[in-house]
């Protein structure tokens, strides 16, 4: 891979608790796949991996040509951002990786066809990954507020969120950047997403989802009430035409609802996840749940009202990411140790990126695990 080059100003879930983070000089990546025959529930079979490193993975990105996924891998010196090639034969092929580049603050963003990768530090730089490993970094300015971004490709521009304010970058950034009012003063900015064919804005507010379509049109979409406390974050699926959120119940000390909000109607259905806790979802209705020693990766289903495991039992699940013709859900592992009562590791569970098939909108189960 190429030295980073330096720019003319000098990148959208679900964070796990993670294997320690790597050093930087033992640093590689540790990343398999898991294949399941469509339709059958037979168990799996695993790629053989690419090194034995056991840095924890997150972020998983999948381009929208399907030939990729990008993903963010911890060290001790900072987040390293890697891509895979995703090659139609199956073989995970290890492609490039960055060295530490600071704290990554949001999801990894494609923003052409389908480069150059995007990723936004929160130490406020912009970085841009071309095809073949070229790293260019852009200073967005004072760091001091940035809390995530999202990328609307209607005008192909970056929004980057503070606590009440967003600004949008054009890329790579110039120094006509425009601020966009988010709420008020005070506000408390959570989370935010960009329908892509529209390019409205939604977000989560001091604890209702705000949607907002241009300067002043602010209007609140989802708000607490008799049954809901809070709504944690939220994002767009289907086109726009459902928004997503996740949810804490009143009287519930962790937020464990998923609602889904059908937004030409107002309908809203309610999944709870039986007290587990949800960090985030993908349009798919897929959570992260959260309960002590179980953390795995479930999916939702709203007509029922029931969940399912897209993962066993024991084997600590990370972040987890849609392809674009939602056939495939990607999900990265931070791994897993368990120690006993001496401090020496009994398991070990190795950080993995996994491919898990999607058949009328369902995972195909089981799950085999490496």
């Amino acid at each position: 891979m190429k030295a980073a080059e330096d720019g003319s100003g000098n990148r959208t879930h679900m964070r796990s608790r993670a294997l320690p983070r790597q050093s930087g000089a033992a640093f590689g990546v540790a990343a398999g796949i898991i294949f399941l025959a469509v339709g059958l529930l037979a168990p799996a079979t695993v790629a053989e991996r690419l090194t034995d490193s056991r840095a924890p993975l997150s972020r998983p990105a999948p381009s929208p040509d399907g030939r990729w996924v990008a993903y963010v891998v911890s060290t001790e010196s900072g987040d390293a951002v890697a891509v895979t090639a995703l090659p139609p034969e199956g073989a995970i092929q290890h492609a490039m990786v960055t060295g530490p580049i600071g704290d990554v603050a949001a999801d990894l963003i494609w923003t052409g066809d389908p480069f150059p990768l995007l990723w936004v530090t929160k130490g406020g730089a912009l970085w841009l990954m071309e095809s073949d490993g070229t790293l260019v970094s852009h200073s967005l300015g004072a760091p001091r507020s940035i809390r995530g971004y999202a990328w609307d490709p209607l005008r192909a521009m970056l929004v980057v969120h503070g606590r009440s304010v967003a600004v949008e970058h054009s890329v790579p950034p110039t120094p006509d950047s425009s601020i966009l009012s988010l709420g008020g003063v005070n506000s408390e900015i959570s989370s935010l997403a960009i329908e892509p064919e529209t390019g409205s804005l939604l977000y989560a507010d001091r604890g209702a989802v705000v949607a907002q379509n241009g300067p002043g049109s602010a209007r609140t979409v989802l708000s607490p009430d008799l049954e809901i406390a809070e709504f944690r974050s939220a994002q767009f699926a289907d086109q726009g035409t459902v928004i997503m959120a996740v949810a804490r119940r009143r009287g519930a000390r962790v937020a464990s609802t998923v609602v889904r909000l059908d937004v030409a109607t107002g309908e809203r259905a309610m999944v709870e996840a039986d007290g587990r806790e949800v960090e985030a979802v993908t349009p798919l209705g897929c959570a992260m749940a959260v309960a002590e020693a179980d953390k795995r990766l479930w999916l939702a289903d709203f007509d029922s009202g029931t969940w399912s495991p897209l993962s066993p039992a024991g084997v600590l699940e990370g972040d987890a990411a849609l392809t674009a013709d939602g056939a495939w859900l990607i999900v990265a592992s931070s791994g897993r140790e368990d120690m006993d009562l001496d401090g020496r590791v009994t398991t070990a569970d190795p950080a993995n990126l996994y491919w898990i098939p999607i058949v009328d909108g369902t995972s195909v189960l089981p799950i085999a695990t490496p």
